[in-house]
């Protein structure tokens, strides 16, 4: 079990946040927020007085979120764009 406890980034999310959006909406937009965070930091991706970050729908898979499908990426991205 001890093998599960964060020897990697954990990745987390607001619980009031999971409440509203649900829980893997409340991730991908707590993961997304990160990033911004790590632009603002180091400068990069400044664009009309906001820093924003970027990536496909695919790398965001691969490299943040592994234990969800392309497909369900693809969904909770398309519907937080809303």
């Amino acid at each position: 079990m001890s093998m599960y406890l964060f020897d990697e980034q954990p990745i987390v999310a607001n619980k009031a946040l999971a409440r509203a959006l649900g829980l893997n909406e409340a991730l991908v937009l707590q993961q997304i927020n990160y990033w911004i965070e790590i632009n603002k930091k180091s400068g990069k991706n400044y664009h009309d007085e906001k820093y924003w970050t970027y990536n496909s729908i695919r790398a965001w898979q691969e490299n943040d979120f592994d234990y969800m499908s392309v497909d369900m990426v693809k969904v909770i991205c398309f519907k937080q764009e809303k």
